[in-house]
């Protein structure tokens, strides 16, 4: 369960300003600051291999693949350890995403979250918050969060779920068709974390966003492609290959799957919630 503490004395040592954003104006800055980030991203990280080991040139930063069974993941998570200071994490993360890394599309997700964060809540803000999250996560008994899923769990407290379409400025969830984990179950192409960056268009970590968003049918492309790909199919070879000629063949079947999955099982976006964000900038709420 989540648990909420307020920092009474954080503000009285800390000036928090209450911010006046709407929260078509948190959406705003969430559609900016996301596109730059990835760009940055797609310069400068490749996507780690189905076996490959997770790196980063960052000296603020350590890859790793961890444990979690925290609020919302279980199972073994990519992630990246904090090696600094938490007051230094916005040095860390410019950091991060100005050199060379190899890993996925969850850590480049967190990674853009935190840097949406920072602009959203201003600087001195961000640190601030960032430096109690991880003084509960790791020199208290508060939490049952770990200490190493600090980087996955920090933006979380200011997200909010939303079913529906997603909208400019949110987070979502583009999943290729369900079939390619029967052939690639430990493949990278099973979906993508993007940013909805307007009503068609959407930003992530991939090749094909170097040069800025891209719509749905774009993406959807390069999922088709990702199926189709016969150099990492793991098992059911034969039954793969017949599958993805009867695609080739019928092109529209593909789309048609994927979307239809798409809105049964991923009807869903999340927002910085504007609420949640001037509730921890005027109270100094942290959730742990």
């Amino acid at each position: 369960m989540i648990k909420k503490i307020i920092l009474l004395f954080a503000l009285c040592a800390f000036s928090f300003n209450v911010i006046h954003a709407n929260q078509d104006d948190v959406n705003a800055i969430v559609c900016a600051s996301a596109q730059d980030t990835y760009q940055k991203i797609n310069e400068n990280w490749k996507y780690v291999a189905a076996d490959g080991i997770l790196s980063t040139e960052s000296e603020y930063w350590e890859a790793k693949w961890i444990q979690a069974n925290a609020n919302t993941n279980s199972g073994r998570v990519p992630t990246l350890i904090l090696k600094s200071n938490p007051a230094h994490i916005v040095d860390a993360l410019i950091d991060l995403i100005n050199k060379p890394a190899a890993l996925e599309c969850a850590i480049a997700l967190t990674t853009a979250k935190l840097l949406c964060l920072k602009e959203i809540m201003g600087e001195d803000k961000f640190k601030e918050y960032a430096f109690r999250f991880h003084h509960i996560l790791n020199f208290t008994d508060l939490s049952n969060i770990e200490s190493e899923e600090f980087f996955h769990e920090l933006p979380l407290q200011f997200i909010t779920p939303l079913s529906g379409t997603p909208i400019p400025g949110s987070i979502a969830y583009i999943t290729n068709i369900k079939q390619y984990r029967d052939f690639k179950p430990n493949g990278t192409g099973t979906g993508s974390n993007l940013f909805c960056i307007s009503s068609n268009e959407y930003m992530g970590f991939s090749q094909i966003y170097k040069d800025g968003a891209k719509p749905i049918n774009v993406i959807e492309q390069q999922d088709f492609e990702l199926f189709c790909k016969i150099d990492d199919v793991e098992r059911l070879h034969k039954k793969h290959e017949i599958l993805a000629e009867n695609f080739k063949n019928n092109y529209d079947e593909f789309i048609e799957i994927r979307r239809k999955q798409q809105i049964k099982d991923f009807n869903f976006y999340q927002i910085f919630d504007e609420t949640k964000i001037k509730e921890f900038t005027e109270e100094g709420a942290v959730e742990y």
